[in-house]
C-alpha cells in the first residue's frame, strides 16, 4: 500500500480554509490546499459598511459636541474603490503566495473524493492522498423556497451587495432576515440614507440571543428610524414591473410594503455536490456536515470546520473550529469543541455579545442557585464621556462565584467580552475579575464593577462580624 503525500488535505474555498492550512503547516506537517475559487469578501464587506455607517452617525451627532458639519452622504463608488484598495492589503496575511512561501501545496482546482484502491481526492491529472482531510467550504446564502415567487423578483443577498452598481443606497430598502449581519446592515444602511424596513421570521432578533440583549437592541435599531417587524406573515412578493423603477411589492396583510430592493439575509448553506462525498459514504445536508465534538465526521479520517458544520456566519467561531480540527487530525483525536466559553458579537451599535449560558439555560441548570448580576454603562466614566450610555453588562454566577455565562449591549463589547469568556474556559471564579486590574476610564470597568457587586453581596452576611473586627481594631489603636 502506498504511503500517504500529505498529513493534511484541505478542501477549501473559504478562508477559514487559508487560515486552517497556515496553522497546520506552522505544526510542520505536509499540506494541500484545495481551492476551486477564492473566498469572497463577505465579512471584510460588512464591516467595512458598518464602520461608514458609524462615522455618518458621528458626523450627524457632531453638534452636541460643538461641531458642525454639513449631512453626510454615501458615494457608493468610492466606498468600492476603498474595498478594492483595503481588501488585497487585509488579504495578504492568508494569500496563495504566503501559503505556498510557507510550505502548503495549493492547488488552484475543483477536487474530489475516489476510492481506487485507497482514499484519495483527485484533483486535475492526479490524485493527492493524506492521512487526514479537513472540509472547510465557502457557503452560499440560503433561498428560501417556502417564500411565494421569490424566484421571480429581483432579490440581493449579502454576497452580491459590494458588486452593485448603486450611485447612493437604495431609498427603500426591505431586509428578510434571522442572522447577525442581517442586524448590521439594517443598522448601516438606515445610517446611510435608506428607509429601512426589517422583516424579522421569529417573534425576536435572533432566537439565539439574551432576550434582553434583544429587546434592547431591537430598541436602539427603532430608535434610529429602522421599523422592524417581528414574526412578519409575508403572503405575497412581486416585482411591478409597470411602475417606474420596477419596485418591489411586499404583501404582510392588507398594506402591502414598498421596496426598491430586498436584501435577503436568511442564513447561509453549503453545497457539496462536486466533492463525491458519497464515494466515502459521507452523508451531508445543506445545512451541513455531522460531525462528533471532536470535529470528526461519520468518516474517521475526514474532518469539517467553518462554514461546512452549518450556523451563523461567524469568522472566530471557524477558526477555533479550524484549530481544533487541525490538532485532531494531525495528532491524536482528544480535543472536544467548547462552545460554552467561546463569545460571539453582533457588531451593530452599541455592540451585543454573550457568551456561557444564556439566562434562560442559566434558570433552567440551576433555578435559584442562580445570580444576575448587572451593570449599566451609564455609570460608567467612559460612556458618559463618549456619549456611548445605552447599554449594559451582566454576569451570571452561582453563589460560589462560578461563572455561568455573561451578556452585554454596551460600546466595544468585543474587545472585553474575552476577559470573561477566559475566566469561563479556564474555570476562574468570579473573584478573579474582581483582582484584574482594568484600565480607566474604560467600558471594561463593567466587569470589576460586577464582580465588586458579588462582593459586596458575600460580605453582607458578615456585617456584624467584621464591624465587631474593626471596632475591636481601633480600641487597640487608641
Amino acid at each position: 500500500m502506498q504511503d500517504p503525500d500529505y498529513d493534511l488535505v484541505i478542501l477549501g474555498g473559504s478562508s477559514t480554509a487559508r487560515y486552517a492550512a497556515l496553522r497546520a503547516v506552522r505544526h510542520y506537517a505536509r499540506v494541500a490546499l484545495i481551492e476551486p475559487e477564492p473566498p469572497k469578501p463577505l465579512s471584510f464587506f460588512v464591516q467595512t459598511l458598518t464602520q461608514v455607517g458609524q462615522i455618518a452617525q458621528t458626523l450627524r451627532r457632531s453638534d452636541q459636541w460643538g461641531l458642525s458639519t454639513s449631512s453626510p452622504a454615501l458615494n457608493w463608488s468610492a466606498l468600492q474603490a476603498r474595498m478594492a484598495i483595503a481588501h488585497p492589503i487585509l488579504d495578504e496575511a492568508q494569500s496563495l503566495d504566503l501559503l505556498a512561501a510557507a510550505g502548503v501545496d495549493v492547488v488552484v482546482s475543483p477536487g474530489a473524493f475516489v476510492r481506487r484502491p485507497q482514499l484519495g481526492v483527485a484533483v486535475e491529472d492526479r490524485v493527492l492522498r493524506s492521512r487526514a482531510y479537513l472540509l472547510a467550504p465557502a457557503s452560499q446564502p440560503t433561498l428560501p423556497s417556502t417564500l411565494p415567487a421569490l424566484s421571480e423578483i429581483h432579490g440581493l443577498t449579502v454576497d452580491h451587495l459590494h458588486d452593485q452598481s448603486w450611485k447612493t443606497p437604495p431609498a427603500r430598502l426591505v431586509i428578510l432576515g434571522h442572522d447577525p449581519m442581517s442586524l448590521e446592515l439594517a443598522q448601516s444602511f438606515n445610517r446611510l440614507g435608506s428607509q429601512v424596513t426589517l422583516l424579522v421570521p421569529a417573534a425576536q432578533l435572533l432566537p439565539s440571543l439574551e432576550p434582553e440583549s434583544s429587546r434592547l437592541l431591537q430598541a436602539v435599531l427603532e430608535a434610529e428610524g429602522v421599523t422592524v417587524i417581528p414574526s412578519a406573515p409575508i403572503h405575497q412578493i412581486r416585482q411591478r414591473l409597470e411602475a417606474p423603477g420596477k419596485p418591489i411589492e411586499i404583501r404582510l396583510g392588507d398594506q402591502p410594503l414598498i421596496a426598491d430592493e430586498l436584501l435577503l439575509s436568511m442564513g447561509r448553506q453549503i453545497n457539496l455536490t462536486n466533492w463525491n462525498l458519497e464515494a466515502i459514504a459521507l452523508p451531508w445536508q445543506p445545512q451541513g456536515v455531522p460531525v462528533n465534538p471532536y470535529l470528526q465526521t461519520s468518516h474517521p479520517r475526514v474532518f469539517a470546520c467553518g462554514e461546512a458544520l452549518g450556523g451563523y456566519f461567524l469568522p472566530h467561531l471557524a477558526r477555533y473550529e479550524a484549530d481544533l480540527a487541525v490538532r485532531n487530525a494531525l495528532f491524536r483525536v482528544t480535543r472536544k469543541t467548547d462552545y460554552h466559553s467561546v463569545p460571539w458579537v453582533i457588531f451593530t451599535q452599541p455592540q451585543v455579545t454573550q457568551v456561557g449560558f444564556t439566562s434562560l439555560q442559566a434558570q433552567k441548570y440551576y433555578g435559584s442557585a442562580m445570580m444576575r448580576l448587572s451593570v449599566p454603562f451609564k455609570g460608567l466614566e467612559r460612556a458618559i464621556a463618549t456619549d456611548e450610555t445605552t447599554g449594559f453588562c451582566q454576569i451570571l454566577v452561582q453563589p460560589n462565584g462560578k461563572i455561568l455565562g455573561a451578556h452585554a449591549v454596551g460600546a466595544n463589547a468585543s474587545e472585553w467580552i474575552g476577559a470573561i469568556a477566559l475566566a469561563i474556559q479556564s474555570k476562574l471564579n468570579i473573584k478573579a475579575l474582581a483582582r484584574l486590574p482594568m484600565v480607566s476610564p474604560s467600558f471594561a470597568e463593567g466587569v470589576s464593577a460586577i464582580a465588586t457587586q458579588w462582593e459586596d453581596q458575600r460580605r453582607a452576611p458578615q456585617r456584624d462580624w467584621i464591624e465587631a473586627w474593626l471596632g475591636w481594631g481601633r480600641s487597640w489603636s487608641r
